[in-house]
């Protein structure tokens, strides 16, 4: 275990992303082409293959692609994609559609809240720990509730009430006070790709001579819930490692910049797991952060914090990304 390290101020490690901070439209955009079409042909591969184990297995794959989609819509949102902004925000609506993510409150939940106040106690939501005392102090069944969703079986489940359920799609006003209109275009906009994905796959059941229920578990269900899965297991084990601090007030960079000494191969180094560049500045796409550390930052301790991945969830990821 390291010792404490003064970590560079955010100027410094802004300087040191700024060569690979570039952007390009054409590329951006056959980036969202070649996934959009890696999507249509494994969802399709879902729907017609002969074999339910090959079907299952396709349906695996396409919640990989739609974890690759919402890489894409991750920069975009940052508008780092394209140096376009309203095309940013058009490309960033389109790559979350297949993870039924509304646009734009996923962007203040992660933009405003997340990076503005970066594991802030009762402000950054997203895995936010218990003390003791107020573990206790929860009804039962929000206890066994929590041990569920902790348990490491269960970051599927919590991505998917807690983040997505009450804080996107169609939160209450107790959540967000904040009423705009564009929350609730966007939220009927994925209500509306969700009704036609389902009404799609009962259709072609009966043109396929397939049962609906079995198309939508594995052409439907099973791809979400395996989007829920990993992104439910990259924001829990970059939130809840015991060194991962929490603030009771704000701080410049919060505790995800301290990414922890795994040593793992730079075979598993992909852009999820490289949470401090991101940090640094959010101008540096995801797809660009194998490249974020320079030569002065590479070694020692500094050098460790700035880079190093946790394994856990490289291992999961890192042959995807």
């Amino acid at each position: 275990m390291h010792q404490a390290t003064v970590i560079p101020h955010r100027k410094i490690i802004r300087e040191w992303l700024a060569p690979i901070a570039h952007k390009n439209t054409a590329y951006a955009v056959c980036l969202v082409v070649a996934d959009l079409l890696l999507f249509g042909l494994t969802l399709s591969a879902a729907v017609l293959l002969a074999q339910p184990a090959l079907q299952v297995l396709a349906g695996i794959v396409t919640g990989l692609v739609i974890g690759r989609l919402f890489i894409l819509g991750h920069d975009a949102c940052h508008h780092s994609f394209t140096p376009h902004r309203r095309l940013n925000r058009w490309l960033g609506r389109l790559v979350f559609l297949p993870s039924l993510t509304p646009y734009s409150l996923w962007d203040v939940g992660h933009n405003v809240v997340h990076h503005g106040y970066t594991n802030l106690k009762d402000f950054d939501f997203v895995w936010q720990p218990y003390s003791l005392d107020a573990y206790r102090r929860l009804p039962a069944w929000r206890r066994a509730l929590e041990r569920v969703y902790r348990s490491g079986w269960a970051p599927w489940l919590y991505y998917a009430l807690e983040i997505w359920f009450k804080r996107m799609y169609f939160l209450s006003t107790k959540l967000m006070p904040t009423r705009r209109s564009i929350f609730t275009a966007d939220c009927l906009l994925v209500t509306g790709v969700a009704i036609a994905w389902v009404v799609a796959l009962v259709y072609a059941a009966f043109a396929t001579g397939q049962s609906p229920w079995w198309l939508l578990s594995v052409a439907f269900l099973l791809p979400l819930l395996v989007w829920n899965a990993l992104i439910g297991f990259v924001v829990y084990v970059h939130h809840t490692h015991t060194r991962v601090a929490w603030y009771a007030q704000k701080r410049l960079v919060g505790g995800q910049l301290l990414c922890f000494d795994h040593r793992a191969p730079d075979l598993w180094r992909r852009p999820w797991q490289r949470a401090a560049p991101h940090h640094g500045t959010h101008g540096t796409p995801c797809r660009h952060e194998r490249a974020a550390v320079p030569p002065q930052a590479g070694t020692g301790a500094v050098g460790s914090q700035i880079t190093r991945p946790h394994r856990d969830s490289a291992l999961f990821l890192g042959l995807v990304f």
